[in-house]
């Protein structure tokens, strides 16, 4: 089983005795408050089809200059939006899905650009969060209690998610398909391979990020521990420390990225 992320970016929401016309405008109105400009409308007695964009590529060049955080800033972010209003029998569908700009980008104009796994991660938790806020002011306008579920978005699976990624993934692009595999059965609970020579075991299974992990972890301790003049032993202990934790997760870590148990 893979994790799966779609859920942070579409929503449906079923509207009982709201009009067609009420509803449309408070959509509307909700990706006005949040910066979202309509770039097409097409609409009919009973259906309403939007398509939005967040966020100035001028700025965006701008704000992207700035070393290191700049790409992380609100003010360097797009987005797409495209949203649909269908009247029902007794009520009123309201569809909503966003994206970040960049996964709209062919490959041709993707060149001179460049995705991080982190800006990835605040690219998709400020996507989820933005139309989290459209949909919070949409219950807002026509005069309803926000439902449980939208009243607060949480950071962890965004932050567990470009862990993983970039563990498994850090060097594939940004259109690559990056799959998290969970496992639902045990495996083997330990992995010589990955405790005796951790770095190239890794690195063998084409597993990038843990490999560059293992060894920055292993250099560190080193690091930390030699001159402290703390004593052999102990710069033993944190190299070992480092080798076991990587004997216990090797097998884990191959599961995550191929989906198998290696035998």
């Amino acid at each position: 089983m893979a994790i799966d992320t779609t859920g942070w970016f579409k929503h449906q929401l079923t509207l009982d005795g709201i009009g067609f016309t009420s509803a449309s405008t408070s959509l509307k109105k909700a990706c006005d408050n949040h910066g979202f400009k309509i770039r097409k409308e097409t609409s009919t007695e009973t259906n309403l089809n939007i398509e939005a964009m967040y966020g100035s590529r001028f700025t965006a060049i701008l704000i992207g200059l700035v070393p290191y955080i700049g790409k992380h800033f609100p003010a360097g972010k797009r987005l797409f939006l495209e949203a649909s209003i269908s009247k029902q029998e007794n009520a009123v569908v309201v569809n909503l899905g966003i994206t970040p700009y960049m996964e709209l980008l062919n490959w041709e104009e993707f060149m001179p650009l460049s995705q991080s796994v982190d800006e990835k991660a605040t690219d998709e938790y400020f996507a989820s969060l933005k139309l989290l806020r459209v949909v919070q002011n949409i219950f807002n306008s026509i005069g309803r209690e926000v439902p449980s579920e939208f009243t607060k978005l949480d950071i962890k699976p965004f932050a567990k998610d470009a862990f993983w990624r970039f563990l498994l993934y850090p060097l594939e692009s940004f259109r690559s398909p990056k799959p998290v595999f969970i496992p639902s059965e045990r495996g083997p609970k330990w992995c010589w391979g990955a405790f005796i020579i951790p770095e190239v075991w890794f690195l063998w299974h084409e597993i990038w990020g843990a490999s560059i992990l293992a060894f920055f972890a292993e250099n560190m301790a080193v690091q930390i521990i030699e001159p402290k003049g703390i004593g052999l032993y102990v710069a033993i202990a944190g190299f070992l420390s480092v080798r076991i934790f990587t004997g216990i997760w090797g097998h884990r870590i191959y599961y995550f990225r191929y989906g198998k148990w290696l035998k």
